[in-house]
């Protein structure tokens, strides 16, 4: 909207804004470096990048090349962005994610995933990984698996992510058994194997 309403301010007064013109000076003139697809400048800094920038981000280099991200440690390419104004008024409502930047999930009615940034929420359509992927195919194919619930986006890889997943009760059996701790039927059959061993020798019968 800043920039329709600069554009009618500017033809209204057309005519004095042409009579007091001042040429550039070519001398202090800089140039844009171009932008390459290994440029930095690609990458969300999701950490310390507000929506507002995010946003500018996207309209400013999208047709050039795809903004970057890493999902955990899988590199992504994201596209067609959703609006500012469309998000102003959602939350993450799991306050464990909404105090990361980089948590995400997924919006039905939007048809967008949404990542928390520095100050709010960044929608994304299409997310491409090996393929184009539409938000609700991302989804279901990363964002839905109980392991990566609480995986980020970044601009760095999140390897160390993994680490902090919440082991489900098959996990917990796993750990259990390899390290080796008894439960109550395991100590209850020492027990009586003990008391046994003491009858035993108790009563001067061999050990078997």
């Amino acid at each position: 909207m800043e920039g329709a309403n600069l554009i009618v301010e500017t033809l209204r007064d057309l005519q004095h804004l042409e009579d007091v013109e001042v040429d550039q000076d070519d001398e202090s003139a800089t140039y844009a470096p171009k932008i390459h697809s290994t440029d930095v400048r690609l990458w969300i800094d999701w950490n310390n990048e507000t929506c507002k920038q995010i946003d500018r981000k996207f309209r400013a280099l999208q047709d050039l090349h795809d903004i970057k991200s890493y999902f955990g440690d899988l590199k992504v390419r994201l596209r067609n962005p959703v609006p500012m104004q469309d998000l102003w008024w959602y939350t993450l409502r799991d306050k464990y994610m909404a105090s990361r930047p980089g948590s995400a999930v997924y919006i039905k009615s939007k048809g967008c995933v949404i990542i928390q940034c520095k100050d709010g929420l960044v929608g994304i359509r299409d997310v491409v990984v090996k393929k184009p992927l539409t938000a609700i195919s991302f989804h279901n194919g990363y964002l839905s698996k109980p392991e990566l619930k609480y995986t980020r986006f970044s601009n760095t890889k999140l390897v160390e992510e993994k680490a902090l997943q919440i082991p489900n009760r098959q996990d917990c059996v796993a750990m259990e058994k390899a390290l080796q701790i008894p439960n109550r039927q395991d100590c209850v059959a020492m027990e009586k194997h003990w008391h046994l061993q003491l009858m035993r020798l108790s009563s001067g019968l061999p050990d078997g």
